[in-house]
């Protein structure tokens, strides 16, 4: 390639690029829902502006797994926000392997080995969780296989 058709296409693709940078574009229709703002997808503009994630500021126990099914080593948790409540679901697991006997309390025991449960507690607020009574888990993760 020669060079002035190089510098010519190189400034033709600027132009192109300028133009499209200053189109009026509409703006995304968000509604009312809450954003989380990690990237800059939803910005158009950051003058005078800057990101900055905030540290998690502790706040108490929201929730304790401390139910049979609930085991000693619950995790996955994830929340989400439908209507007038907070759903949690999360995996509920024990493994009796897992826990050091010296470390437990007079009163504390080891929960017997059981499979993986998807379980699920509730909130209004998103503060205060309650587990649903007689919840023995929604589904059962890990299924016994048959082989035919």
């Amino acid at each position: 390639m020669n060079l002035p058709f190089a510098f010519l296409a190189v400034m033709l693709g600027s132009v192109v690029v300028a133009a499209v940078a200053q189109q009026n574009v509409a703006p995304l229709k968000i509604g009312n829902d809450l954003q989380l703002f990690v990237d800059d997808y939803l910005i158009d503009s950051m003058t005078g502006a800057e990101l900055v994630l905030q540290s998690p500021q502790p706040a108490g126990v929201a929730i304790r797994f401390d139910k049979p099914w609930e085991g000693n080593v619950s995790a996955y948790v994830s929340v989400f926000r439908g209507g007038d409540k907070y759903r949690m679901y999360y995996r509920g697991a024990s493994a009796p392997d897992y826990v050091r006997k010296s470390a437990l309390k007079s009163d504390e025991v080891i929960s017997p080995s059981h499979v993986n449960l998807t379980c699920y507690a509730e909130s209004t607020d998103g503060v205060v969780w309650q587990t649903v009574s007689g919840n023995r888990g929604v589904r059962r993760v890990a299924r016994q296989q048959h082989h035919s």
